[in-house]
């Protein structure tokens, strides 16, 4: 029971976000048009399996396969081959220097994909007998030797036609506390990502903020694509309305390879 899904795609997305007076409430949403690029898929179902024949003849790949891929004529990455609609929205209430509880549900959407789109699904077994070979020195160079059998049978007994797909939409619930007057922050974080193969991740972080404009804590996580991981989080407020955010949830990854996971992000922002 296997599978993989990629998908690239563009939004243009807007919004209205309303704040009370008192600025306890904040919620908002904002409507997104999605501009499918390139997306491709495979699962493989329970029960799937490969095996080799009892007379060692053949090979045969048993299961409830499925395969889809986007019109590969258009492979550049201002071509679109899809278009589909989103929506975000969510909800914030704080406390001023005591504790914030947000909701966020985003990219509730969908794209539907060309009459170009590959379409294969398949119930059943397939069977490869490969070739007979008497002298390995003496292959002709047109030999019928196939560098991936089992794409050109997907191929061959495929279809094309328009294939709807629902986008990953992420479900965010987030508890931040603050503590000696908000210099020390804290929150506990779950996040899903649904329509993907992604496990719930589970998120703790803490900064403490230094001469008013750099904040800097540890950061651990468990779930998602990974198991745990610890890493860190850097928040500089350099000048007025600029900020820099680093961040890593993987630093254990570089240090043991038992962890899993390598990377970070840079994020710089302009706020007026």
């Amino acid at each position: 029971n296997s599978a993989y899904r990629q998908i690239n795609y563009y939004q243009i997305k807007a919004g209205l976000e309303h704040k009370s007076a008192n600025e306890k409430h904040n919620f908002g949403f904002r409507l997104a048009l999605n501009l499918g690029n390139s997306w491709r898929a495979y699962q493989f179902a329970d029960p799937s399996c490969l095996y080799t024949a009892s007379t060692g003849a053949e090979l045969i790949l048993k299961g409830d396969i499925n395969y889809y891929e986007s019109d590969t004529a258009k492979s550049l990455a201002y071509q679109m081959t899809g278009y589909g609609a989103g929506l975000d929205i969510f909800y914030e209430f704080s406390k001023k220097k005591s504790f914030k509880l947000r909701f966020e549900m985003a990219n509730l959407g969908f794209i539907s994909w060309d009459k170009n789109t590959t379409n294969f699904e398949h119930r059943g077994e397939i069977s490869f007998k490969g070739i007979e070979v008497n002298n390995i020195f003496e292959l002709a160079d047109n030999s019928p030797v196939s560098e991936d059998t089992l794409m050109n049978f997907v191929y061959a007994n495929s279809f094309s036609g328009k294939k709807m797909l629902y986008t990953p939409t992420d479900f965010n619930l987030e508890f931040r506390k603050y503590f000696m007057s908000g210099r020390v922050e804290a929150s506990a974080r779950i996040y899903y990502r649904l329509f993907s193969y992604m496990l719930p991740l589970y998120r703790l972080d803490a900064t403490y903020t230094f001469l008013n404009h750099l904040k800097l804590g540890p950061v651990l996580s468990y779930g998602a694509y990974t198991s745990f991981n610890a890493g860190l989080l850097l928040e500089w407020e350099f000048a007025r309305h600029y900020y820099l955010k680093l961040e890593t949830q993987y630093l254990t990854g570089f240090a043991q390879h038992s962890f899993s996971g390598m990377g970070g992000f840079i994020n710089f922002t302009y706020k007026f």
